[in-house]
């Protein structure tokens, strides 16, 4: 019997805010979850001000299901409360991210539950973002994120978390050069792929790139990359088809 298995949002919220945070890209994520209760990350950022637009809704085995595509515009800084929180909680390490690169303060509240995550994720947000060079105030139920700030690379603690180790790569895209993570084998305990598949998005050589086990969400990218150094210089369209990833438009200088 053929079953068919959305994209899981949460897994799809670092590439989103990896397209919401770097200038001209355009991402379209394809046939993920849009259940209510896991798109509390969608939906904060589309209040930050991302371009964030939902198409091809429809059920599958009564559960909505959708593509999303999210394209750079200039975010701001926003609260988020603690009945906003159940819906975004595992999103919070990559929110606060995006935080870091928006007009005005963000403040979240009401999160308190993060102290009990795999690790303290409120004390191991407010380390690497200070680290990285953000200004940024520990709550005892959140943090105050005052922004916008450049974002400089540096060593990042994961404290053996997976979300804070994926998260601070992303954010190492928008510092000029890489972040380097102290424990990268911790993703693996949620999403195995993340590396093999960022690094999809940006390695020179896109004509046929096999990678097994790739997560259920199909994903097209356009994007050119551009960071403060100019590090990047690329245009890229990549597709997902039987198990290999695909690219008929290549333009790179890196």
């Amino acid at each position: 019997l053929p079953i068919s298995v959305p994209g899981d949002p949460s897994s799809a919220a670092f590439f989103a805010a990896a397209a919401a945070m770097i200038p001209n890209s355009d991402l379209t994520i394809k046939n993920i979850s849009v259940n209510p209760t896991r798109i509390g990350f969608f939906n904060a950022l589309e209040q930050m001000g991302g371009g964030v637009i939902w198409e091809n809704l429809h059920k599958e085995c009564g559960e909505l299901v959708g593509d999303v595509q999210v394209k750079y515009q200039p975010l701001h800084g926003i609260s988020i409360s603690e009945n906003q929180i159940p819906s975004l909680i595992d999103e919070l390490p990559i929110i606060a991210v995006l935080a870091s690169t928006a007009e005005g303060p963000t403040i979240i509240e009401g999160a308190e539950e993060l102290r009990v995550k795999e690790t303290d994720r409120i004390n191991a947000i407010c380390t690497n973002l200070l680290s990285m060079g953000i200004d940024v105030i520990e709550k005892k139920d959140g943090f105050v994120i005052d922004a916008p700030n450049i974002l400089h690379s540096a060593n990042i603690k994961s404290f053996g978390d997976h979300r804070i180790a994926m998260a601070f790569t992303i954010a190492g895209l928008n510092a000029g050069s890489y972040n380097k993570i102290d424990d990268v084998d911790c993703v693996n305990i949620s999403f195995p792929e993340f590396f093999e598949t960022l690094k999809c998005f940006f390695i020179s050589n896109l004509q046929l790139h096999k990678i097994d086990n790739l997560p259920k969400s199909l994903i097209f990218f356009f994007a050119r990359i551009l960071s403060a150094t100019s590090f990047w210089n690329m245009k890229i369209k990549i597709s997902y088809q039987g198990g290999h990833f695909l690219s008929n438009t290549r333009e790179a200088n890196i």
